[in-house]
């Protein structure tokens, strides 16, 4: 068991992070653009299939999915849950992330930057 506790607490010191990756401010990010919720969905499910995200959970009538982002050399893959909500100017596109590295947090922002160009280009 002595043996056991420096490792333990090695990999305790060196898994990500530590908490502060976990926080709200770190896990959502949203965008809100001009196009309808289900012209937003679209948007946003095929940007998604276009980024190689693998689908695990998808319902067009709740404006929503589940899906995991590959695993690059500076990223972790992820699971992210993404919901489309209606607004007064469209529709509002919230990222819900399981990580909160730095890594993590610009591919959902390329992800949604994209989003964003997809309904300009359509105006």
């Amino acid at each position: 068991m002595k043996k056991l506790i420096p490792l333990l607490t090695l990999l305790l010191l060196t898994s990500c992070g530590g908490l502060k990756n976990h926080t709200i401010e770190r896990t959502l990010q949203e965008i809100e653009i001009s196009n309808d919720i289900d012209e937003a969905y679209q948007f946003a499910f095929r940007t998604a299939m276009e980024m190689s995200w693998e689908m695990t959970h998808s319902d067009a009538h709740l404006h929503s999915f589940t899906a995991k982002t590959p695993y690059l050399l500076k990223r972790w893959n992820d699971t992210v849950n993404v919901f489309i909500e209606k607004s007064n100017n469209g529709s509002i596109i919230r990222v819900k992330s399981a990580l909160g590295h730095n890594a993590n947090i610009e591919h959902i922002q390329t992800y949604l930057q994209a989003i964003v160009s997809k309904s300009l280009a359509t105006k």
